[in-house]
């Protein structure tokens, strides 16, 4: 997986965030953005996504057609809107 965190999140926004904190994209235009990135050049595997959260990114995946996603969601707060996705 290509590491885009730089990118996409400034180093101001990644030095304050510990690493057993969780953030969310909550823009769909970032998501869309995101999701192009990472599955440019996908090979048809597989893709995992841990801690989707709302599932923006999610939804930004499947609207390009990859056919192949699993999430893997431990906070039972977003599990209802996930069916959905």
């Amino acid at each position: 997986m290509k590491d885009i965190s730089m990118k996409y999140f400034g180093k101001s926004q990644q030095s304050r965030v510990k690493p057993n904190e969780y953030f969310y994209i909550n823009n769909p235009v970032s998501a869309d953005s995101i999701a192009a990135h990472l599955c440019e050049g996908w090979n048809g595997n597989y893709i995992l996504e841990i801690n989707p959260g709302p599932g923006n990114l999610s939804r930004a995946i499947l609207r390009l057609g990859i056919p192949h996603l699993r999430v893997f969601e431990r906070n039972e707060e977003f599990l209802l809107q996930l069916r959905y996705v």
